[in-house]
Parts: structure tokens; C-alpha cells; sequence
């Protein structure tokens, strides 16, 4: 363990909190396109700006990549890089906020704003990590760099933007993710589906399919007193909280889940797919019941996919599924759907069992769909071995690697992991109202992360 190293993080804890606190602020959720060079609005463009000027502020090369992604550069330490994967875009607030969203906000040893742990407070971590290196003159053989993606939520365009231009790291680690360290990635299956029918009713939920959706709305052609006396046992019977109110056709329906990301879905409780279930007890006309009743048969309460045929697990883990977003208008809806398959589950696999429900209902898979592949590292790896090597010297903590849901930036790139920046048994809160990260954590992750550097750079 690199003593100077330690003590230059510890000096400068004011300066990192402070830097942090600055690019929380930056409300860097995708938007409309600004100009060709913005792509997905003001709020990233900002966030990507303030880190190359930092970066430049320190000495460091830096590049901005068309909006798409930037990239912090040592100059220095040869030929091969060690890549370090972040992102500055964030999934949007939501609801349920005790602390402005995008304030940047300290109070009892935290700080709190959107993207804190996903993935602004890691890719401040990082930053300072190269900077004490930089500042205590630590030799590399490997030059470092930071590559900070601006589409992470919601495509991956910024890590293909850069892979299409830009050299490839030799081995990188992305921390978005968790402790000790992700070695393997479960496949993520983004399904769009969509259906055209005249209908009675009306559904909004959900911004992002990565998220379970923790409220649902519906409007429907019944009175107030009517929807009461036929959802009221059904709905105590399932345990979720709901809302009526009256409208001038009829009544407005709000149901309250609970947020959680996606690759761990039972976490959280899924206000759409219990709506489905609320609707299942009203008097709708044919076509909408049809619909209604089959989406319900579909996903009922579950997360591991079992009413589809799905439910499966092997070595990489289990099967998860959440309904994330739903745009129910009188016309028809479009859905999109969250999978994360296990890697012996294929695309086809997954497309078969759910045409074989969903035929001849109407329902259609949209031109949106994709498939991700996942990826697993050995353990005995140069690079998973040395990272592990510097986690466990840190907190004595010896547990093996991790497979996740989630999906990072490693599964794009060869011999790459997921190395943090969540502690064990911390509970998450990625994605979650009040995101935070704790300050003591965020100092001990700056210097994890400077020190896996040194040992991928030796």
C-alpha cells in the first residue's frame, strides 16, 4: 500500500467533496439533441465540459468525442492502456425526493444527488485516483485513461462512438458496479412491443426500462365509487397501495410500487404490473379486457419471467424480467420490457417463448429490440486477480466475485470487469430517491481506485 498516495487523498478530501458536490449538479439526464456536437442535450454536454476542463486544470490530455464520450488522458506510461470506465449521464430523478435531485447536497457524512453512486461520485473517485498518482509521481508502464461515456443509461452510442476511433484499452475496469468485483454479466434482452387497437382506456408508467416503475396510471370509462367496490380486496390482497380520483369521463387510477434498478427487480415492487392485475377486475370492454388479461398472464407479480416460460439459472445466475414503461393511449400502446437472461439463454430462446403468449393477440415486437451478450472474466486473470488483490488488502474482505444483472461498460470491451464502487451489504441506491454516497466511502473508494491503478500499472 502506497503510503504518500494515501496521505495525498486524505489532504485533499475537501477538494474531491467539493468537485463532486459541483458535477452532481449538472442535471445530465438525455434530452433533445442541441446541436450536432450535443447530442443528448445541454445537461451531458455541461457535465462532459466541467470534467475535461478539470482534467485540463491538472495537466492531463483530454479529448471530447463528438459529445458522445470524453476521455482523461495520464500522457504518459507507454503503449498499452489501462482503461477506466464511467459514465455522466443519469436516469431521470423521479419521485419521492427528500433533497433536491441534481443539488449536490451534504448532510449527515453524505452526499446526495442523482448519480452519486451511478455514476458521477465513481468518476470523480477515478479522477482523483489518476491525479494522486499524477501529483506523487507514481511511475507507469501503462498510460491511464479515464473514459467518461454520456449514453450509458439509455443505448451505449457513447462507448461505440469511441471504440469506432479510438485505441482500445489492453485491460479496463469499470467502477459501476459493485464490491469485491463483477466477473460475469448476465445477457440484457431490451424489448419493445407495441399493439393498435381503439381502446377505452389510457396507461402512462415509466421514464426507463432499467427501472422498475415504482408509480402507474390509468384512466378508465367507471365512476369513482364503482372502481372502489371492485379493486378494494383485490388490491389489499396483493399488498400495493392506490389512489381514485374522479375525471370528468370516468376515474383516473394511481398505483404505488417501489423504485429499484432493473437487474435486481425484486428489490422493488412494480406499480405497472400490478395495475395490470387492478384492471383484471374491471368490467372493460371486450377488446381492452383481452389485452389487459393476457399482459397480466404475462408478467402477474413475478420477476423471474415464470408466467412466460423463462424462469431459468445457471452458473451466471437467475433469470429476472421487469415491465419497465408502458404509453397506453385510445389508439394502442407501446411496452418495453427488461430482461436479463443467464448466459446459456439465447435471444431466440427468449423471443420464442414470448411470441408463443403474445400470438395472434395483435402484439408485435418493435424495431427497437436488441440483445446485449454478457461476459464472464476468469478468475485467475491478470486482471481480476490483482484487482481483487487490492480490494481484499483494503478491508480484509475475502469473498469471491460477483455475477450480476446489471450491465456495464466491461461487457464492450475485452478483458474488462466491473471492479465497485458499491460496498457489501450497504444496500443499494442506484436509481433509488435520495441517492447518495456515503463521504468515508467515497474517500476509501479514491483510494482503492488509485491503487488498483498502480497494480494494473506496475
Amino acid at each position: 500500500m502506497n503510503r504518500q498516495v494515501n496521505d495525498w487523498i486524505d489532504l485533499h478530501k475537501n477538494d474531491m467533496i467539493d468537485s463532486c458536490c459541483s458535477l452532481l449538479r449538472f442535471p445530465s439526464v438525455k434530452a433533445a439533441p442541441v446541436s450536432e456536437k450535443k447530442p443528448f442535450g445541454k445537461g451531458i454536454a455541461d457535465a462532459l465540459d466541467y470534467m475535461l476542463s478539470l482534467g485540463r486544470q491538472h495537466g492531463f490530455d483530454t479529448k471530447n468525442l463528438d459529445g458522445y464520450a470524453g476521455f482523461i488522458d495520464s500522457g504518459s506510461g507507454g503503449e498499452e492502456l489501462l482503461g477506466v470506465l464511467t459514465h455522466l449521464d443519469v436516469v431521470p430523478a423521479g419521485e419521492g425526493w427528500s433533497f433536491e435531485p441534481f443539488g449536490g447536497t451534504i448532510k449527515d457524512g453524505r452526499i446526495y444527488g442523482r448519480g452519486a453512486m451511478d455514476d458521477k461520485g465513481p468518476t470523480m473517485a477515478a479522477f482523483f485516483a489518476m491525479l494522486a498518482l499524477k501529483e506523487c509521481k507514481i511511475p507507469l508502464n501503462r498510460r491511464i485513461r479515464l473514459i467518461m461515456g454520456c449514453d450509458e443509461e439509455s443505448g451505449l452510442t457513447c462507448i461505440d462512438r469511441y471504440l469506432k476511433t479510438e485505441q482500445i484499452p489492453a485491460l479496463s475496469f469499470s467502477p459501476d458496479g459493485d464490491y469485491p468485483l463483477v466477473n460475469s454479466e448476465k445477457n440484457i434482452f431490451h424489448a419493445y412491443y407495441e399493439c393498435a387497437f381503439s381502446s377505452d382506456i389510457t396507461i402512462q408508467c415509466g421514464e426507463r426500462v432499467n427501472v422498475v416503475p415504482p408509480l402507474a396510471t390509468a384512466t378508465v370509462p367507471f365512476k369513482k365509487s364503482e372502481v372502489e367496490a371492485r379493486v378494494t380486496e383485490p388490491m389489499k390482497k396483493i399488498g400495493f397501495d392506490y389512489t381514485l380520483f374522479d375525471t370528468a369521463d370516468g376515474t383516473r387510477i394511481e398505483v404505488y410500487g417501489k423504485a429499484s434498478h432493473s437487474s435486481h427487480p425484486e428489490s422493488g415492487k412494480n406499480a405497472l404490473q400490478a395495475l395490470f392485475y387492478l384492471l383484471t377486475h374491471l368490467p372493460l370492454k371486450e377488446e381492452d379486457r383481452k389485452i389487459t388479461d393476457l399482459l397480466y398472464d404475462m408478467f402477474r407479480l413475478e420477476y423471474n419471467g415464470e408466467a412466460l416460460g423463462l424462469a431459468c439459472e445457471d452458473e451466471s445466475g437467475a433469470l429476472t424480467l421487469n415491465a419497465g414503461v408502458m404509453h397506453w393511449t385510445k389508439d394502442g400502446f407501446e411496452m418495453q420490457i427488461d430482461i436479463r437472461a443467464p448466459l446459456s439463454v439465447t435471444r431466440k430462446k427468449i423471443e420464442d417463448h414470448i411470441n408463443r403468449k403474445i400470438e395472434g393477440s395483435g402484439i408485435i415486437c418493435g424495431s427497437k429490440t436488441k440483445f446485449v451478450d454478457g461476459l464472464y472474466v476468469p478468475e485467475d486473470s491478470e486482471l481480476v486477480a490483482k484487482l481483487l488483490k487490492v480490494y481484499r488488502k483494503f478491508t480484509g474482505d475475502n469473498r469471491p466475485p460477483l455475477k450480476i444483472g446489471g450491465g456495464t461498460y466491461a461487457r464492450k470491451l475485452p478483458n474488462a470487469v466491473a471492479f465497485g464502487i458499491e460496498f457489501p451489504d450497504k444496500g443499494s441506491v442506484m436509481h433509488m430517491p435520495d441517492e447518495y454516497i456515503d463521504i468515508d466511502d467515497f474517500i476509501l473508494d479514491v483510494k482503492i481506485l488509485a491503487h488498483a491503478m498502480i497494480a494494473l500499472t506496475e
